[in-house]
């Protein structure tokens, strides 16, 4: 009896966690905008405290935390105003942090003691990202900054003050303030606030203060753009300060530092060199004043036999000018236009690249790419002929120490290194064994390289990228290629990379390695998804491992593609303690928010944040699926199933895709509104299976990739007992909306419905639309050089989804914002027409002023309708008003989103 009623206990107990589980409602719409998500993360220079911001868009609520690492105790947990977010942050010396309530309070919190000083109605504030300094301003009229040493609690106060900004050395203050000139009118000064002396010095007066402004790297020097009347008659002028000077002085913009007369400084932020002795700054075109009586008649655009590209609605070209303060001359650098290459961050020394825009008019140029290279000590600018088959150079950039140029050459599959100062052209990757470039560009002649990962500090070597391993190369061409991870990449199909943030501040430019040191490397199976950190501790030696599971920390590469940014798995960079080897992670998987995370060794992680919001809901599970085409190639894909997945019933299943997102099984989906690619947390949570397959491309013939691999992908899930093979969509955005163009015209009584949102429709047309660089012999529809509809019409034809409109059978809605600058909006109005020519089933949804992507209101919308598609043509629900019925443009075009219960039907 005992034995029975144990069983009986077990079998209530179980009962009871199957009702739970099964009563975990569906993600709705209310639920979209709610969703959690982790803001501005940092961790305090001794490693010993974090904070970071819970951040809900609606209602518009911003939580701050601050925990302490050692004990785990969160010292901190107050609503902010988001506003203020980017403000807060730890003193340099750990001790202390400073943040903004809700309230209008601030916040200024001793970390050892957990005692705070309040002080009320503060505007702003800011903490000197070195030193001990902070400052804020006052909410009332008469704008009090006030400036105080953290440590001794003591302030400073100047009145009437706008703006203010610490240097970022933290050793000066510089702020912006208003004085009555006259009863009219108030004059803008600039203070100069030295924090070691407590010194000021009014630096400059004028008439306006851009907010165009910036520091050197030192923090002892200042630049910035201002008007001044009284000296330019209202013209930006240039002007420059350095500690110990009585006044920053004009040194570009007035007649006496003027370029010529055809160019006057832009309203922009200059750049200081590496080493603080030049000033890089933007100019434009000056403004010709025309006499009143000019009867000219200028509503007229010409363009003559001489014009080689035709942009209707491009930006203006951007001008570049530099000047050294000791010689006090400004040179223009690309009077051409030609367009500046930065090493990163706009860090510069020695000299600076241009590309001479021949990619513009690459029909003339095939063949030969010219860069400029300009020496910034003798002004002098130089060309690189660079001559390769290819249509443009995928790579090329200034070493480190901007003794090089670096470029990968599609024509040799080399790396070449060019050295400034000789002249001399080297081959510095020929002996390396492994392809540096990526096997699976399929879609183009010209392979990609996988890319350059760092240098050393000396600038001696450069460290190159393969499939799966890192080698060192010597930029003289002296030194034989080494493998540092040893070959252990490829012998176990891992590919290592370098994380992002790890060695350097945000804005310090790319880390440089030094050879003395262990290197954290991020790692990633292609076969299984797994991601993790691996060491290494000296070169050429077998990488150890870390830690490597069924998760995504950050993952830079996978060795399968080269992709492009919506298409990379969205991870927190790794941030580093200033002053200790204690680092901040962010670890998510598919069903496990990503949180954060401390370490310090990559092994062992404390967890910091602790969000779960999809345990609340039925949320989702992914799986691996592998299969092959009809061709034998094998694909990979991820299937999303519900959490409450029965498998003795037939799901619904939408097919969304654009490259290869197998890559992403780990990666936790965000509940968000639909934006061109549907939700996959919304729709798994009602009760739908969507797939996620790989896409294998093949060059001049996409209609055939796509086919295959979406028939073939069709053919595998149909077979598996729970997925109801008459009731299959498809779905996709951009160039998934052009695979859905596609498949809808290449497949017959296949798939049910299918939603294009974003998608070429017609390769011809597309090639010669305002915007666009002549996709299909440089972009990602990619025919080949030369290939034109004049020369080559077969090849359009068969890979435009317009020229197939009469195979097609399934129902298409579609999809578009009307000031889409990357697929022209006409696309969809082709498609809609051809489909309606041709006796189609089809809408035909028109988002106005919108562009590429959704946002607000116009995704929302997008999201209800969207899925009424899906469950009138997968679930067989009501079809709503929109789909049975014309709109008048006199009815609210809400009332078409209720359910049409007449017993029409599309």
């Amino acid at each position: 009896m005992q034995k029975v009623n144990k069983y009986l206990l077990a079998s209530l107990i179980l009962f009871q966690g199957y009702l739970s589980f099964a009563q975990k409602p569906a993600i709705d719409t209310g639920v979209l905008s709610k969703w959690p998500e982790i803001k501005s993360p940092k961790i305090s220079n001794d490693g010993k405290y974090v904070l970071y911001l819970e951040h809900y868009n609606e209602p518009g609520q911003s939580i701050l935390h601050i925990k302490s690492v050692n004990t785990g105790q969160e010292l901190v947990r107050t609503n902010i105003d988001e506003a203020s977010s980017y403000s807060i942050s730890f003193s340099a010396d750990s001790r202390k942090t400073v943040f903004l309530t809700k309230g209008d309070s601030l916040n200024i919190l001793d970390l050892q003691k957990s005692v705070s000083q309040l002080i009320p109605q503060v505007q702003s504030f800011q903490v000197a990202p070195a030193g001990h300094w902070a400052a804020w301003l006052t909410k009332d009229d008469t704008k009090v900054l006030r400036v105080s040493d953290l440590n001794i609690s003591r302030n400073y106060e100047y009145d009437h003050v706008t703006q203010y900004w610490f240097s970022p050395n933290g050793s000066a203050l510089v702020f912006v303030s208003t004085t009555a000139a006259d009863a009219n009118r108030d004059k803008v000064s600039l203070t100069w606030l030295d924090l070691s002396t407590r010194k000021s010095t009014i630096i400059w007066k004028g008439e306006a203060f851009s907010n165009r402004y910036t520091f050197d790297h030192s923090g002892n020097q200042l630049a910035f753009t201002g008007t001044d009347n009284n000296l330019s008659n209202g013209k930006v002028l240039l002007w420059w300060f350095k500690a110990g000077m009585t006044e920053a002085k004009i040194i570009a913009g007035d007649h006496n530092h003027q370029l010529d007369e055809t160019f006057e400084v832009a309203n922009k932020i200059p750049y200081f060199s590496t080493n603080n002795d030049k000033l890089l700054f933007n100019v434009k075109k000056a403004q010709v004043d025309i006499d009143a009586t000019n009867k000219h008649y200028n509503n007229v655009r010409i363009l003559n036999a001489t014009e080689d590209h035709i942009r209707d609605r491009s930006a203006a070209v951007t001008y570049w000018a530099i000047t050294g303060f000791n010689t006090g001359k400004a040179c223009l650098l690309n009077r051409d236009g030609a367009e500046l290459m930065f090493r990163e961050e706009y860090n510069f020394e020695k000299c600076l690249l241009f590309t001479t825009g021949n990619d513009r008019k690459f029909w003339l140029h095939r063949g030969q790419h010219t860069y400029g290279i300009t020496d910034l000590e003798s002004g002098v600018r130089k060309d690189l002929i660079i001559k390769t088959a290819s249509l443009f150079l995928t790579t090329i950039e200034l070493s480190q120490d901007q003794r090089y140029v670096v470029w990968f050459d599609p024509d040799s599959l080399s790396y070449f290194s060019y050295e400034i100062a000789t002249g001399r052209t080297r081959n510095i990757s020929s002996s390396v064994p492994q392809q540096l470039y990526c096997p699976s560009s399929k879609q183009s002649p010209d392979w990609l390289p996988w890319g350059v990962a760092d240098y050393d500090r000396d600038g001696h070597n450069v460290y190159l990228y393969d499939q799966y391993d890192i080698w060192k190369l010597d930029l003289d061409g002296l030194n034989a290629p080494v493998n540092i991870t040893n070959g252990y990449g490829r012998k176990h199909h891992i590919t290592f990379s370098l994380p992002n943030e790890l060695f350097g501040d945000i804005g310090a430019g790319r880390r440089t390695i030094n050879k003395d040191q262990r290197l954290i490397l991020s790692a990633f199976a292609p076969q299984t998804k797994q991601n993790g950190f691996w060491h290494l501790d000296q070169p050429a030696h077998d990488p150890q491992k870390d830690c490597m599971d069924d998760h995504c920390y950050e993952i830079n590469r996978t060795g399968m593609q080269l992709w492009d940014e919506d298409e990379r798995p969205e991870y927190t960079p790794i941030i580093k303690a200033g002053n200790a080897n204690v680092y901040l992670v962010s670890r998510q998987a598919a069903a496990e928010f990503p949180n954060l995370y401390v370490t310090a060794d990559f092994s062992h992680f404390a967890a910091i944040s602790d969000l779960h919001p999809e345990k609340t809901y039925n949320w989702l599970t992914t799986e691996l699926v592998n299969w092959k085409t009809v061709d034998g190639e094998p694909l990979q894909g991820v299937l999303y199933k519900p959490e409450n997945f029965d498998p003795s019933k037939k799901y619904p299943v939408i097919f969304t895709y654009y490259n290869l997102w197998s890559d992403d099984l780990h990666e936790y989906c965000e509940p968000d509104w639909s934006r061109g690619r549907i939700d996959i947390p919304y729709f798994v949570s009602n009760g739908y299976l969507v797939f996620a397959p790989d896409i294998s491309y093949h060059f001049q013939q996409y209609t055939k990739g796509t086919t295959d691999a979406i028939l073939s992908a069709a053919n595998y899930l149909s077979k598996l007992p729970f997925v109801d093979p008459a009731k299959m969509g498809l779905q996709g955005h951009s160039y998934g909306g052009y695979e859905t163009n596609v498949a809808v015209t290449h497949t017959k009584n296949i798939f049910a419905a299918a939603c294009t949102a974003a998608g070429v429709s017609d390769l011809v047309s597309s090639d010669f639309l305002p915007d666009i660089d002549q996709r299909s012999e440089t972009g990602q529809i990619y025919l080949g050089p030369g290939v034109t509809p004049w020369a080559n019409p077969d090849i359009y034809m068969r890979n435009s989804p317009i020229f197939n409109i009469q195979e097609a059978t399934t129902p298409l809605l579609i999809v578009h914002g009307d000031e889409d600058h990357a697929v022209p909006y006409e696309q969809a109005v082709e498609m809609y027409h051809a489909m309606r020519r041709a006796n189609k089933t089809c809408w035909l949804l028109t988002y106005h002023n919108a562009s590429h992507i959704l946002f607000n209101n116009d995704a929302r919308d997008f999201t209800v309708r969207v899925k009424q598609f899906f469950d009138y043509y997968l679930k067989g629900m009501p079809p709503p008003i929109w789909m049975t019925s014309t709109i008048n443009d006199g009815k609210p075009v809400s009332t078409s989103l209720e359910p049409d219960n007449s017993g029409k039907r599309p």
